[in-house]
């Protein structure tokens, strides 16, 4: 499947539909949701003021953030400082990340992250931040 490309830092005014899979750069912005028939990837710092749906998976990079609800038919990650408002996926994996809501289909994992409320038809795997 091709690949749609959004460079680093640009900022996008109205939200984007592809049927690709797409890349938003670092530090790029899209102005409401996201429509992509594959997967899609937000750079460090990428940022998404509305919604996504999406056709495969889903990477948020490091401090990447997305302001609505997002439905993914594949999997989830989200990598350090990354956050969402609401996440629904077959399979999360959260690494010191915040969401205000998720839920999994598949395994959840949560590593240091935080969750407001969580479910998951699968595993649920956690591990706190150590105590100092």
């Amino acid at each position: 499947m091709k690949s749609s490309v959004i460079r680093s830092g640009r900022t996008i005014d109205r939200g984007v539909r592809t049927r690709e899979n797409l890349v938003v750069g670092m530090s790029a912005t899209v102005c409401g949701g996201v429509d992509a028939g594959g997967n899609l990837s937000l750079g460090h710092g990428a940022l998404v003021t509305g919604d996504l749906r999406i056709g495969g998976d889903l990477v948020l990079g490091p401090r990447a953030k997305v302001m609505g609800r997002a439905s993914v038919r594949g999997s989830a990650i989200l990598l350090p400082g990354s956050g969402i408002g609401a996440l629904e996926a077959d399979g999360v994996e959260m690494r010191r990340a915040r969401a205000d809501e998720v839920h999994s289909s598949g395994d959840l994992v949560l590593v240091e992250a935080e969750v407001s409320t969580f479910s998951a038809d699968g595993k649920v795997v956690a591990q706190a931040a150590p105590r100092e």
